[in-house]
């Protein structure tokens, strides 16, 4: 299971085998910088310019 580290863990479940924390905390930083400057998330949102860099970074595109 995944969950963000924006939500309190148990440490119960913190220690579970089968639980995965998410660090989330680089892309709330770029959110909050990017409201404050008042321009739009929607490019902090698409994945396809990401993904497509990761798939030319291995050579597959």
């Amino acid at each position: 299971m995944f969950t963000t580290n924006l939500i309190y863990g148990t440490p119960e479940l913190l220690s579970k085998d089968w639980y995965i924390r998410v660090d989330m905390s680089k892309y709330l930083s770029y959110i909050i910088d990017t409201l404050n400057h008042d321009t739009s998330i929607s490019d902090l949102l698409d994945p396809a310019e990401k993904i497509n860099t990761l798939l030319e970074k291995k050579g597959l595109k």
